[in-house]
């Protein structure tokens, strides 16, 4: 049996205001579920947390730079991915690049 773990750290983009954001090792360790969020990244991780958080009742955005999440997977089990998405209510940004992040009501935008 041969297990290869390529690893991975989170880690927060290189743009203004990145003191604001937190990374998903962080939003593990919440006190309180945010009531809205701007969730950067289309790998599964992120999806993950934005599926969790909209479930939850929170307000999700989820920007990502190519037309679909799961860079990788089978197109069109990222295609049926994204519509499951949307249909729960997460508001998609595919082909989005964040240059910043800012407070607005005690959330993080970019």
């Amino acid at each position: 049996h041969i297990l290869i773990a390529t690893g991975s750290r989170a880690h927060r983009p290189d743009i203004p205001g990145q003191e604001l954001a937190i990374t998903s090792d962080e939003a593990l360790s919440l006190e309180e579920l945010p009531k809205r969020a701007v969730i950067l990244g289309g790998g599964y991780i992120a999806v993950e947390f934005a599926s969790i958080w909209r479930g939850m009742g929170s307000t999700v955005d989820l920007c990502f730079r190519k037309e679909l999440p799961l860079r990788g997977f089978d197109d069109e089990m990222r295609a049926v991915v994204a519509r499951n998405l949307e249909g729960r209510g997460i508001t998609m940004h595919p082909c989005t690049t964040l240059t910043k992040a800012f407070v607005i009501t005690n959330c993080w935008f970019g």
